[in-house]
């Protein structure tokens, strides 16, 4: 009896020393994984900046902003989508130029509006959310004047919103210069599947400049000029 216990001690110890044996050992990240822990916790802390609305509104924090958007188009995060959708009419204040400095630089759209080309530059993974903002956003609503709390800029950018969103969904999907026949294509397709007053705001977009090729708007011009 006693060898017979022996003999399952011995067994045991063998069975648990390979298991042991077999055990996966702890292994070191790879050059690859460790840089995109490090894009991760980039993404992190910038998402983290752009929620702050005071980055957006305070003029000290201007350049710190301005910054974290050309991050923004360099990261290309999905997950950035709702702060910079949140602020896609935004744009910088500018000095006057003369014209000896307009014939040597002309803004470009990512400093004139760098949260538009943000989204721009993360490209289909904002399709979704700027469709879901479209739903939301009535393009033919007036502004009011006599808004309560909205003045002067921010009062602007209400006025402007629906058409950059128009626009943004346009050139997500400019490809060989197609990309307002492929957003209105996708606008239809969105129209389907919705219903209520999202699928009226979305039906009211169909008419909007931004989803009409260069042929229309060539024709349109012709005729306004005859």
């Amino acid at each position: 009896m006693k060898a017979h216990l022996r003999w399952i001690a011995v067994c045991t110890m063998v069975a648990l020393g390979g298991l042991a044996a077999s055990a996966p050992t702890p292994t070191t990240p790879s050059p690859a994984q460790k840089d995109l822990g490090q894009v991760e916790e980039m993404t992190a802390r910038l998402l983290a900046r752009l929620q702050e609305e005071t980055i957006w509104k305070e003029e000290s924090r201007k350049t710190e902003l301005l910054e974290s958007l050309a991050l923004a188009r360099t990261l290309r995060a999905e997950a950035l989508v709702p702060p910079l959708l949140e602020h896609i009419t935004y744009m910088p204040v500018y000095k006057p130029l003369d014209i000896a400095e307009l014939t040597q630089h002309m803004p470009k759209s990512g400093d004139l509006y760098p949260a538009w080309a943000s989204l721009i530059a993360i490209g289909p993974p904002a399709v979704q959310p700027i469709l879901e903002e479209m739903k939301r956003t009535d393009p033919s609503a007036p502004v009011d004047l006599r808004h309560p709390t909205m003045r002067g800029q921010e009062m602007l950018e209400h006025k402007r919103r629906p058409g950059f969103l128009a626009r943004c969904l346009r050139d997500v999907y400019y490809t060989g210069g197609h990309g307002a026949e492929l957003a209105k294509l996708r606008l239809q397709l969105e129209i389907e599947k919705s219903s209520g007053q999202a699928k009226v705001f979305l039906t009211k977009y169909l008419d909007h400049q931004a989803f009409r090729s260069p042929g229309e708007l060539l024709k349109e011009n012709q005729e306004k000029n005859e």
